[in-house]
């Protein structure tokens, strides 16, 4: 009968797998001359999937808002906001750059002066829902916002929730501009969204809409609004049907209006800065003393209470979904195949530049 293997020659084993994957890819990076020459396939597949995504990156990709000049847009400037737009008519224009000033002012009076002064905020008004896709890395729905930047389809979002939606993804420029770009993505998303929403007041988010969806449901049920923390999280609970994001978006609403409500906007503004510092249930705990959970429990009973929702509404744990999870994370795989792939092509210039010296 063999000998069984120590646990510890097992881990050194299964550890030796990520190093020989990490060894692979420095050595195509670094452009490692293979041993064995390639077959054709083999030759032409390598130099065309980094040139296919490469292209699609930089010209059909979110690189368009480098460019805010590009042919087919017009502006509309004041000194707070940009209006791009393409070929839409003047009294649209104009409306959504007023409707830009008072998004404006409500987000300032909400989150105040950031620490740098307001950035300048540029809105894209598209004339296509193709248009839009490129200029928000192909996301879905007809509103978004990237850095200071904030993409609309103004045909698919609709002249009644058109003002709503610009203070929405306003608050998510000034929450990026408030606290840092790279600090923004430590904030719980169903927070961020939750303020966003609460700021914007749309009519599909609002107590009554959620209300109705939740009875149209033959079991009326709200995912766990806490459990929606990341972006996955988010893209993950889309794949509940047709009203899963409204319905999120209005739970969302709902729950930070109820903070507002019972401990007023100081104690939230205060709760998104501990959330950068601190684990969100710690830093929930240090600002509300009570648990996340609990509270959330609360805002439910209390909704219930008030005939918001049905009686016989639950809260239920989020999904998990393999598809979700290609959808999300592709994208970024492509970026970093394609910034790698250009570090290569400076290894490979940098070689023939070496023999060219020599020769």
């Amino acid at each position: 009968m063999p000998a069984q293997e120590q646990p510890g020659l097992v881990w050194l084993r299964l550890l030796r797998l990520p190093g020989r994957v990490a060894l692979f890819v420095l050595r195509w990076v670094v452009a490692t001359p293979p041993k064995k020459p390639r077959s054709f396939l083999r030759t032409w597949t390598a130099r065309a999937i980094p040139v296919i995504c490469a292209a699609w990156l930089f010209i059909c990709g979110p690189c368009n808002l480098l460019l805010p000049t590009h042919p087919g847009f017009s502006s509309v400037s004041d000194k707070k906001v940009t209006v791009y737009h393409q070929d839409h008519p003047p009294d649209l224009v104009n409306k959504v750059l007023a409707y830009a000033r008072a998004g404006h002012e409500r987000c300032h009076e909400f989150w105040g002066e950031p620490p740098g002064g307001v950035g300048h905020i540029s809105i894209y008004l598209c004339g296509s829902r193709g248009r839009y896709r490129q200029l928000s890395f192909g996301g879905s729905g007809n509103a978004g916002s990237a850095g200071s930047s904030v993409m609309l389809y103004p045909a698919g979002v609709g002249q009644q929730n058109l003002a709503a939606i610009i203070r929405h993804e306003m608050s998510h420029a000034y929450l990026r501009q408030h606290i840092g770009y790279w600090q923004s993505f430590r904030v719980p998303v169903w927070l961020d969204e939750g303020i966003a929403t609460y700021l914007g007041e749309p009519t599909w988010a609002s107590a009554e809409a959620l209300r109705k969806r939740l009875e149209a449901m033959q079991t009326p049920s709200i995912v766990s609004v806490v459990s929606v923390s990341s972006r996955f999280d988010w893209a993950d609970v889309a794949l509940g049907g047709p009203g899963a994001v409204p319905r999120q978006y209005a739970c969302a609403r709902g729950f930070v209006d109820y903070l507002v409500t019972q401990h007023g906007e100081g104690k939230l503004k205060h709760f998104v800065h501990q959330s950068l510092l601190n684990d969100v249930d710690d830093a929930f705990a240090s600002v509300y003393a009570a648990k996340l959970t609990e509270m959330e429990h609360a805002w439910l009973t209390h909704e219930i209470a008030s005939g918001h929702v049905p009686a016989r509404t639950q809260l239920v744990t989020r999904r998990h979904s393999v598809v979700t999870a290609v959808r999300f994370y592709l994208p970024y795989a492509l970026i970093l195949f394609a910034i790698l792939w250009v570090i290569r092509q400076c290894f490979v210039v940098g070689r023939l530049v070496t023999r060219l010296i020599r020769a």
